[in-house]
């Protein structure tokens, strides 16, 4: 296939690439044709631009069964995980049987939508409420899975909980843009005397805003104020959000005080057209012929592989962050051996016996525990369950 810079703006172009082409009538920027070049890519195994006189053209072939990922140079992609696809479809069942009639939390709708169960549902709550997370550790030391002072595990569990329902909101925005599905949003508070009300747009906005500035304030982020809640920062941060949630004005000038408030969603399908077919075409297309075949044992398929994708994910996670803080034990380690050894001028083998005299923690005792990843599976097991 040969393309124009025109055609493949109109054929494989964002808003932004068709309207920098509208604008000049080429392409004029190096970042612009970049960006429209590593979306071809996405759809073809072969590329390659070629000038012919004064005009640029763009040569593809052997078109792709499925759109790969976009390469992405962040430590993490925030858009595509093992189980991205599984989700995506398990969502489109879930709407294609079920009709949502309230707007409910995103957490909510995670669970009515079958990503998530009532167990990891409950878990998730432990991010405003400590309390939660200490429970749910005790319940399941009743179990033999931990210890009672294996709370932290739980926050690690609980922060791959959370990244999932991140991912489960990406989904809802990209299964939107490719018109599988219409969602909207609105804004909720449960009050400090356990009733709730509606908030309009710009009281959320008002509190989102104070929320960044005190998070500003206090140099802090979700994943600090979850990991760190102990921390005297954390505290002093909670104290005064607490404070700032006691006296809102609502739309009408009524002070009103908060408890906590969020943002509620009501999805609707887009049952003109068959969404799962749709979605299979435009992604997985090497996915067709198996849907086609017997679409219930797909579908039930389709579903055991996005369990089976979340637990590899979060014990893969697990892992990078075993090793993660295995490295900063070696360095830690290694700048206390070489202090001593500026300091001494000792050898390294007895600047070892050194460091074990003076109580300073070997690097063994640095590591995590080696059944650290057998008790993050058995959580998962025991709160993830099918």
């Amino acid at each position: 296939m040969k393309l124009s810079r025109k055609e493949a703006v109109e054929r494989y172009g964002n808003e932004t690439e068709k309207s920098h082409f509208n604008r000049y009538g080429t392409i004029t920027s190096t970042n612009v044709e970049d960006a429209l070049i590593t979306t071809i890519k996405q759809h073809f195994d072969f590329f390659r631009r070629v000038k012919q006189g004064r005009e640029i053209f763009y040569i593809m072939s052997r078109e792709k069964t499925e759109i790969s990922e976009r390469p992405d140079n962040r430590r993490t992609n925030g858009n595509w995980k093992p189980y991205t696809h599984n989700m995506d479809i398990l969502i489109l069942q879930s709407l294609l049987s079920l009709q949502q009639n309230d707007d409910v939390s995103l957490s909510q709708l995670a669970r009515y939508l079958g990503v998530i169960n009532q167990k990891v549902y409950y878990l998730l709550k432990g991010r405003f409420d400590e309390g939660i997370v200490i429970k749910i550790t005790k319940d399941i030391s009743k179990n033999n899975i931990l210890n009672a002072n294996d709370k932290g595990i739980i926050d690690d569990y609980l922060l791959l909980s959370n990244t999932l329902l991140i991912q489960f909101s990406g989904a809802l925005n990209r299964l939107q843009k490719e018109n599988l599905i219409t969602y909207s949003n609105g804004y909720e508070a449960c009050l400090k005397d356990g009733t709730y009300k509606k908030l309009n747009l710009a009281t959320y906005n008002i509190l989102e805003t104070k929320k960044k500035i005190l998070m500003e304030k206090y140099t802090l982020d979700y994943f600090k104020i979850i990991t760190l809640r102990n921390s005297e920062k954390v505290k002093s941060y909670n104290k005064e959000w607490k404070k700032l949630l006691n006296k809102v004005p609502d739309e009408n000038g009524e002070i009103i005080s908060i408890d906590y408030y969020y943002k509620t969603y009501l999805v609707i399908l887009n049952k003109s057209i068959n969404p799962i077919c749709r979605y299979l075409n435009q992604y997985k297309k090497n996915w067709v012929s198996k849907f086609n075949l017997n679409q219930g044992k797909f579908l039930e398929n389709n579903r055991i592989s996005f369990f089976n994708n979340v637990k590899k994910y979060f014990l893969d996670e697990s892992m990078r962050k075993q090793q993660l803080t295995i490295q900063k034990a070696d360095i830690t380690y290694l700048n206390n051996l070489n202090k001593l050894e500026r300091e001494t001028g000792l050898e390294e083998t007895t600047l070892d016996e050194h460091l074990h005299k003076q109580g300073i923690k070997m690097r063994d005792k640095h590591r995590i525990n080696s059944d650290y990843l057998m008790k993050m599976e058995s959580i998962h097991d025991y709160l993830f369950t099918l």
